[in-house]
């Protein structure tokens, strides 16, 4: 599977914004090659996955599939020095789901939004809403992956 997707740095989120959906998120790295793919798992509320991602910038490829509690429990182990603890909130803009990250293990306040598309035309023709800071989507220091290192 391809995943396309930007992301952006927030400084704040709007009062107006609604909110429609947060889950903490439980996430450490396997293994991390070269900042061109990774191996990770997560836990989601009562749910585990393991996610192989390649490649950088706006479309990589993610393969993903849910494992068991205990399967992940061993896993984490392997995770140690690798991890990132995140509260992710689901809001819209026009037609785009948006997932806002909160990284809970970093500075107070230190949020990443991103915003998925079904193409690259669409995902390169996105305008971003005015709440929105720098884009981020090729900065490599703001990978989830180095930043759980």
């Amino acid at each position: 599977m391809v995943e396309i997707e930007r992301k952006f740095k927030v400084i704040k989120i709007p009062t107006n914004i609604k909110i429609y959906d947060t889950k903490l998120i439980k996430q450490g790295y396997i293994a991390i090659a070269n900042d061109k793919s990774e191996l990770r798992i997560r836990s989601i509320s009562r749910e585990y996955y393991i996610t192989y991602k390649a490649g950088n910038g706006i479309k990589r490829q993610e393969i993903e599939h849910k494992i068991s509690r205990s399967l992940f429990i061993e896993l984490w182990k392997l995770t140690e020095g690798r991890r990132i603890f995140k509260k992710r909130m689901l809001t819209k803009f026009e037609k785009y789901k948006i997932e806002i990250d909160c990284f809970l293990d970093r500075e107070l306040g230190f949020m990443i939004a991103e915003v998925e598309f079904p193409n690259v035309i669409e995902a390169n023709a996105f305008i971003k809403p005015s709440w929105f800071n720098e884009e981020i989507t090729y900065t490599q220091m703001y990978k989830n992956q180095n930043l759980a290192q």
